[in-house]
């Protein structure tokens, strides 16, 4: 969920053609409990999130979209302009992993940790790592200019699952640094998305 600093100037340029749960049904910290079925003997019991307590737990697959927001522009991206969009799924076990929309050769993993903040808020901190990546070039790798490495990126959120547990929307700010921890770009904005489930198709 990377961009590196072409990718970001690039993506500047485009934009203008742009493309608290129940406590009966609250998500475990891991997936697996120990529960103690007489003296000195226990027991795993799988922590199973179903379909049936959607409403009361942010784990799961969504469907998310950033849009720029708040930002001055330029340099940053004007108000309204899509900044990403892709998959995420939240783990029963506090972590999360993110498939960007952007081009693999620049980074579009990110992986995270997540938790409960409040009734139905949660926050996010997740860390991905951003590539310059040149198709032009000649040879690609490390040190060769078709793909150098630009610095981690830290995205922040802050969401609240919406009533009905199918959808949430909050706020992101996507930080990116260079090998020296000097940030090169901060963008700051909206984040919704939509319950990915059994029956969903692309074109939901």
């Amino acid at each position: 969920m990377t961009l590196g600093v072409a990718a970001v100037a690039a993506g500047f340029a485009g934009y203008a053609n742009a493309g608290c749960s129940s406590p009966a049904l609250k998500a475990l910290p891991s997936a697996w409990q120990q529960s103690l079925v007489g003296p000195g003997e226990g027991q795993l019991v799988p922590a199973v999130f179903t379909q049936g307590n959607v409403a009361t737990s942010i784990v799961g697959m969504w469907k998310f979209k950033f849009t720029a927001k708040g930002n001055q522009s330029p340099p940053g991206p004007p108000d309204g302009a899509p900044f990403d969009s892709g998959y995420v799924t939240w783990h029963v076990d506090g972590t999360e992993l993110m498939n960007s929309g952007r081009a693999p050769t620049t980074g579009d993993f990110c992986m995270g940790v997540w938790q409960q903040v409040g009734p139905n808020t949660y926050k996010l901190n997740h860390f991905a790592l951003a590539w310059d990546f040149d198709a032009d070039a000649p040879v690609t790798g490390p040190g060769t200019g078709g793909a150098d490495f630009v610095g981690p990126v830290n995205i922040r959120e802050v969401i609240t699952l919406d009533r009905g547990g199918m959808s949430y929307h909050g706020s992101f700010e996507l930080v990116q640094y260079d090998q020296d921890k000097n940030v090169l770009a901060d963008v700051i904005g909206d984040v919704n998305a939509t319950r990915v489930t059994v029956n969903t198709r692309i074109a939901n």
